[in-house]
């Protein structure tokens, strides 16, 4: 396997599923990018830098776009992990530098705001039968802080207005077993993430 100029991962000696699962990762991740570390141009094969790979950028933005409002038909199954597609959307566009028009930030504010449950925090979509969850949760509150992150004060304090903080804290507050831990959701699992 060639080597890259990656960081190793930090490896403590004590093996478990997911430190195994990790390396399992890596190892399918280098894999992929092997092609991008191989110029093609020289007769021996010289290695060069996996960063020479260039990022398609509006290629990106253009598959994530239309993502943003209306899934695509053979995603209607992830209707309920819309909240989610939504902070994977709009953190990916963030990171590739894309400033949203103001009308289409107004409009993902308004759609995170409408999986806001009237029992405290935010359902993976706003469909009837959601319940609140709280990965959904954190997903909606990440995307409301990048969606605000260039808009201006009125439009932050406005946004921020129209989430009910003291539901939201009642009901976080609910999922909170006595151990410390949290479940997910009312009668759900304690989880990690």
């Amino acid at each position: 396997m060639p080597q890259y100029p990656l960081l190793p991962t930090p490896f403590d000696n004590l093996k478990s599923p997911t430190s195994e699962k990790q390396l399992e990762t890596e190892a399918d991740i280098i894999k992929h990018l092997e092609p991008f570390a191989i110029s093609s141009n020289a007769p021996d094969q010289e290695r060069r830098s996996i960063d020479s790979a260039k990022l398609l950028i509006d290629k990106h933005i253009s598959y994530l776009n239309p993502k943003m409002f209306q899934l695509p038909m053979q995603w209607i199954p992830l209707d309920s992990s819309r909240s989610w597609i939504m902070y994977w959307v709009l953190g990916s566009l963030s990171m590739l530098g894309v400033k949203l028009a103001s009308e289409d930030r107004d409009r993902a504010i308004e759609t995170i705001l409408s999986f806001q449950h009237p029992d405290g925090g935010f359902s993976g979509s706003p469909g009837p039968g959601h319940l609140a969850h709280l990965a959904a949760t954190y997903a909606c509150i990440c995307c409301l802080a990048i969606l605000l992150e260039d808009a201006g004060q009125e439009v932050v304090k406005d946004t921020w207005s129209k989430v009910d903080i003291k539901k939201l804290y009642a009901w976080m507050m609910s999922l909170k077993a006595s151990d410390g831990s949290m479940a997910v959701q009312h009668d759900g699992e304690v989880d990690v993430r």
